[in-house]
């Protein structure tokens, strides 16, 4: 597909984001590594946050992905990224660790580790859009969060040396000690195997959804984690749903399918698994601003299942409410609605205009997390049962 180009990033949803057209900087080596040469540009800046995306939430701690990207000759260029580590009884920044590698835009938490998803770079060519540099996942003890230097675990995501549009990892699901990650520029999945540190199948040899041998071939993969040692993976571009087989990657007989309206694009840009189903499988359409529920054992689709969700949606969750939360980048805001009817709930919340939220995450006692991309800050609310979240904001910078 050939996706939108523009120099205002912060205006734009995520399968936009990712995929804005970036200089290579000659300062890192094949891994994506950045040494501490780098030129006039320190490993981090002097602000607690410099673009926000990716968070994740633990007992104690919030942690941050900053992609930290900037124009040049109008283009985007990415600097070091590194990860902001928030205390959550004070809402105190208490850390910033440097990652060396460029465009971190996901964090997850599997056991006692928080993963941080760096992409790297890409460039456009008014047709399609390349990796120009590697990308990695990097992990960080929980133990460690609040005086960590660097992270402990570094697996490179090189460039690859055969499909010139496959690499760019973009999303990440855990299944013990592997890990699953979506390409965010073909239809391609990479493992990677946690306890040996190893790239099983990379941007050289992945696991392909879809065609890639014309050169041409664009997609944007989400994947997550659902019961039965079962991975969901999306395409944006395709509006396909596989189910796969975790430890193989294989798809499940009978288990893919299409969403959306016939003769459209609708985009998915996120998926949910709720457990207490049906519906089991929430999609979130970035074309059409609009959720897609599904009960994927009985192939039952729910097209429009929630009809209008705001401008530019961006991010999903289940909270432990039964909540859909629904993180509008264009709208400033979060909005609720029931899991089991799509109804919209009595819940907003609301940031300052042009903060462009990105990413969200919630806690086990009901507080949300909102990284604003452009205000470069999180944005915390109280998001408890019968309290009105739109009261309770605070932002941390």
């Amino acid at each position: 597909m050939n996706k939108s180009f523009s120099l205002f990033k912060a205006a734009l949803p995520i399968f936009l984001v990712t995929l804005l057209a970036c200089e290579p900087v000659p300062d890192s080596d094949s891994d994506g590594y950045i040494d501490d040469s780098n030129g006039d540009v320190p490993l981090l800046p002097e602000g607690n946050f410099a673009n926000p995306e990716g968070l994740a939430v633990t007992e104690d701690f919030v942690i941050v992905a900053n992609s930290r990207y900037r124009f040049e000759e109008h283009q985007i260029v990415y600097d070091p990224s590194f990860a902001t580590v928030i205390d959550r009884k004070t809402n105190e920044v208490v850390n910033r660790i440097p990652l060396r590698v460029r465009n971190a835009q996901r964090v997850a938490i599997n056991g006692d580790m928080a993963w941080v998803l760096c992409s790297g770079s890409t460039s456009f060519d008014g047709t399609k859009v390349a990796p120009i540099d590697a990308g990695a996942l990097l992990g960080i003890p929980i133990a460690n969060l609040a005086k960590a230097k660097a992270p402990e675990i570094i697996i490179p995501i090189p460039l690859s040396t055969i499909y010139p549009l496959v690499g760019y990892p973009s999303s990440l699901a855990f299944f013990g000690d592997t890990a699953w990650l979506g390409s965010g520029t073909s239809p391609a999945l990479f493992k990677v195997d946690l306890a040996t540190q190893t790239l099983l199948h990379g941007p050289d040899n992945p696991v392909f959804l879809g065609d890639v041998d014309d050169d041409i071939s664009q997609d944007t993969v989400m994947v997550i984690e659902a019961p039965n040692n079962r991975l969901i993976a999306t395409s944006f571009n395709r509006d396909t749903v596989w189910i796969l087989d975790a430890t193989t990657g294989e798809p499940i007989e009978g288990k893919s399918f299409s969403v959306g309206l016939a003769g459209t694009m609708n985009g998915i840009l996120a998926a949910v698994w709720r457990e207490n189903g049906p519906p089991y499988l929430y999609l979130l359409m970035g074309m059409s601003s609009s959720v897609t529920a599904v009960n994927p054992d009985l192939a039952q689709i729910y097209n429009k299942f929630i009809k209008d969700v705001g401008m530019m949606p961006n991010a999903m969750i289940l909270d432990n409410q039964d909540r859909l939360l629904i993180l509008n980048s264009g709208d400033n805001n979060v909005k609720a609605y029931a899991a089991n009817s799509g109804q919209l709930l009595d819940f907003k919340a609301t940031m300052p205009q042009s903060t462009n939220p990105f990413d969200m995450a919630i806690s086990d006692d009901n507080q949300l997390y909102v990284t604003g991309l452009l205000s470069n800050s999180v944005f915390v609310f109280d998001a408890s049962p019968g309290i009105n979240p739109g009261d309770t904001w605070r932002e941390i910078r």
